[in-house]
């Protein structure tokens, strides 16, 4: 790669330096213009907030630490320089995005000079262009995230590997410190570093020496950066499924070859404000830009025939740089799980763009060059033009202004989706009106429609509950399962809709006239998400001083799901005293942040929520359960017992985990029985009882001593009627813990054997009395059979 190399960059490098330099300049001002391009107006969507929301920390450890909270798998060098900016620059969003273009822009020139050193200066100017004009790279360019750094260092390290390739001596260092920085960017960055190790074994190229220097290097330098990753525990696969997903065969291909074609990858949306005229067109330019890819590709194959191996480096290099790195990941997908999003190899379209520089400079003619370079960058020009006005990102900005304009001080907002919920408040800003959050479209309308009929409110017939869902990737509204929720509870609403890549609908939700009122759905009442929307509601009117209708709220769910939740039991009682209402509040807002996050993040949850209200019985037990997970039973022991202690349900959930940890027995084994039963629970509830079952066995086979599989499976045999199947599981479950069990015997040999209902029920009473936590579900089977309420009212003492 050295005289042939030096001629046929010199073939392709007719344009004079000073033509080249105001080329160059003019190309980083038009990629400016365009990334500048209304930054102020996009909005903080999911992807940037994991990192803004921990922005305050106090100093760049704790900042890394925190950002792994929500994104586990980010690598720390964007990080840093995102801390450092907003810290030492710009605290701002926009100031961040400013950042990135920063970065961008670099790029653009990078890439210049890695098309020039390859192919002349026409090549890296058009290859530069490519990029400055670029919709795919403009977004990423105004993102605060890591892959517009990744890019820029995927541009140096190809850089200086060819002069290392060419040359050697000084470039070792300069691409091993290129590479190492790319290392600690992204973790699939890997797949470059594997392009180019592939590519030191190709003929032309190969060499024992090089080969065996750049292995060595390329060994150590990634050594850290693997332990590192090996730490990291990340999300499983069903709470990734939404967004990492297998995408089709004609996504993969538009993914490999067409990342700046918007109709056909699944990147950008066409902006829903572009001309009508633009827009209908895009079937056409997408075919027109699919077809010149082609034409490059197999004009880059042409201008490789009849040379010498050394003459054909270059060009092989980026066929294999726009392939390996999708293609391999599409394959991990296919064998592990899925895995592949076109931005994670967001570097390799910089192959396409310097494989049309090498086209360039091999067209014969100028009035050819020309009309080749304004061909390619009015298609790309045009997919841009697609894109704006904006916004891209999910466009919560708006709505927010919207809410902000139109909502009185005391109406509810709602968000579907908890994450969503908090990016939505971080756009919003401070405003007055309380703001909860449920999964599902029939929780949000249970809620709304218990908001807007709470018991003493005189303004119900004026209030407001305004609700936001952004829906799928790429969808539209309207959402018709949250209308049609609303509608069976006797509520009307008004629609909204904002754009952007996720659409944000913004409902407008209100008593309709003479409606009255609706209960909960049968399958909803009960259910745990249920519980929790309720108890969002509970929260979010106690945040705003509103400790009544909080406290009307969880009497309401009281009532529906009859046992009270452990998780709110102090806060509930500090809303019926108006003691101390804030610090249990927030004791259980810590609490359920952890639910949230993993590992060390979460224990710091619950030990925050354990410093607002040291007798919170659901923190300890949570404290005791991630110490365990931690590999740490001595430590888990005394928050387990004292979570019994202070709650008589704990004390029947973890009393065995705590006895095995203080015996020295199997605690794995046990954890493991217990996070069987974990699992199970919502297939009980949710009526899949073969799968539930079938955990339960296996979770009963794990540790023999553990009552609590069993009793899971008498449950569910109730649920299904089938007593003679329940009283065999009550057995069981007596057998593999008579210590804990036994005062149920008596109970059983009435309820099940006997059918002595009155009996049953004065031994219901008895074991109560005893300060036993009671099993509602038996207790409602009790219930059932005697057609009238068997004790005071179900609580569990505390």
């Amino acid at each position: 790669m050295t005289a042939p190399l030096q001629q046929e960059r010199a073939k392709g490098g007719s344009l004079a330096p000073r033509p080249t330099a105001f080329a160059l300049t003019a190309i980083l001002i038009v990629g400016a213009l365009l990334r500048f391009y209304r930054i102020g107006l996009e909005s903080v969507w999911w992807d940037e907030y994991t990192s803004l929301m921990h922005l305050g920390a106090p100093d760049l450890l704790s900042f890394l630490k925190l950002n792994r909270t929500l994104d586990p798998a980010t690598l720390p060098l964007y990080y840093t320089l995102e801390y450092l900016w907003w810290h030492g620059v710009s605290a701002s969003v926009p100031g961040l995005r400013i950042l990135s273009i920063c970065l961008g822009l670099l790029t653009i020139g990078m890439l210049y000079l890695l098309g020039r050193d390859l192919f002349g200066r026409g090549a890296g100017l058009l290859a530069a262009l490519c990029l400055a004009v670029s919709p795919i790279h403009i977004f990423h360019a105004q993102g605060i995230r890591m892959y517009v750094l990744m890019t820029l260092l995927a541009v140096c390290s190809v850089y200086t590997y060819m002069k290392v390739m060419r040359a050697g001596g000084g470039w070792w260092a300069l691409h091993g410190g290129a590479n190492l920085l790319l290392l600690w960017t992204h973790p699939f960055a890997l797949l470059l570093l594997v392009v180019e190790a592939l590519f030191l074994l190709a003929p032309a190229c190969f060499r024992w020496r090089r080969l065996a220097a750049w292995t060595v290097l390329h060994a150590v330098l990634a050594a850290p950066t693997a332990m590192y990753l090996a730490s990291v525990r990340f999300w499983p696969q069903d709470q990734t499924g939404v967004w990492l997903r297998m995408p089709g065969v004609l996504e993969f291909l538009a993914d490999i070859f067409t990342d700046d074609a918007v109709g056909l990858t699944y990147q950008l949306r066409i902006s829903d404000r572009v001309w009508p005229a633009l827009s209908r067109l895009h079937p056409v330019f997408d075919a027109a830009l699919a077809l010149a890819v082609l034409g490059i590709l197999g004009g880059l194959c042409l201008s490789m025939r009849g040379k010498p191996a050394g003459r054909k480096t270059p060009a092989a290099f980026l066929i294999l740089w726009l392939v390996l790195p999708p293609v391999a990941l599409y394959s991990v997908s296919l064998l592990l799980r899925p895995c592949i999003f076109p931005r994670y190899t967001l570097h390799s379209s910089l192959a396409l763009y310097l494989a049309s520089g090498a086209v360039l400079a091999a067209l014969p003619g100028r009035s050819l060059k020309c009309a080749y370079v304004v061909l390619l960058a009015g298609l790309i020009g045009y997919q841009t033009a697609l894109t704006l006005p904006g916004p891209q990102r999910t466009d919560w900005r708006s709505a927010a202004d919207y809410v902000r304009a139109n909502a009185a001080p005391d109406d509810l907002i709602l968000v579907k989706v908890s994450i969503y919920r908090d990016v939505f408040a971080y756009n919003l800003g401070q405003v007055p009106n309380p703001m909860a959050s449920a999964e599902t479209e029939e929780v949000l309308a249970e809620q709304a429609a218990v908001f807007l009929r709470l018991s003493g409110n005189p303004d119900a017939a004026r209030a407001s509950v305004w609700t936001l869902i952004a829906t799928p990737y790429f969808d539209a509204g309207p959402n018709r399962a949250f209308e049609q929720a609303l509608a069976a509870r006797g509520l009307q609403s008004g629609l909204v809709e904002m754009g952007g890549i996720e659409h944000v609908l913004v409902y407008r939700v209100r008593l309709a006239d003479q409606a009255e009122a609706a209960p909960a759905a049968p399958a909803l009442a009960g259910t745990f998400a249920y519980s929790e929307g309720m108890a969002e509601i509970a929260l979010a009117l106690a945040a705003q001083g509103k400790y009544g209708p909080a406290q009307a709220v969880l009497q309401r769910l009281e009532q529906r799901d009859r046992s009270p939740d452990p998780v709110y039991a102090n806060f509930r009682a500090a809303l019926e005293t108006g003691n101390d209402v804030e610090r249990k509040r927030l004791a259980v807002c810590a609490l359920r942040r952890g639910y949230q996050y993993r590992e060390d993040a979460a224990m710091e949850q619950f030990r925050k929520a354990l410093a607002y209200d040291p007798d919170y019985a659901a923190a300890h037990a949570e404290l005791g359960l991630a110490l365990l997970r931690a590999g740490e039973p001595a430590a888990a022991l005394a928050p387990l017992r004292r979570a019994g202690e202070l709650n008589a349900e704990y004390a029947f959930r973890y009393g065995h985990l705590a006895d095995v940890i203080e015996r020295g027995g199997d605690t794995a084994a046990a954890l493991a029985c217990w996070n069987g039963v974990l699992r199970a629970i919502p297939l009980v509830s949710g009526g899949n009882a073969a799968e539930a079952a079938r955990i339960l066995e296996d979770a009963a086979r794990t540790d023999p001593a553990s009552a609590l599989p069993w009793l899971l499976l008498a449950i569910s045999r109730l649920h299904q009627k089938d007593t003679t199947g329940c009283l065999e599981a009550i057995r069981r479950s007596c057998s593999a813990d008579p210590a804990r069990m036994g005062i149920w015997q008596p109970f059983v040999k009435s309820m099940f054997e006997e059918n002595d209902y009155a009996a049953a029920c004065r031994e219901l009473e008895a074991i109560r009395a005893r300060g036993v936590y009671v099993i509602p579900d038996f207790a409602s089977a009790l219930e059932a059979g005697l057609g009238r309420p068997c004790m005071t009212p179900l609580t569990s003492p505390s």
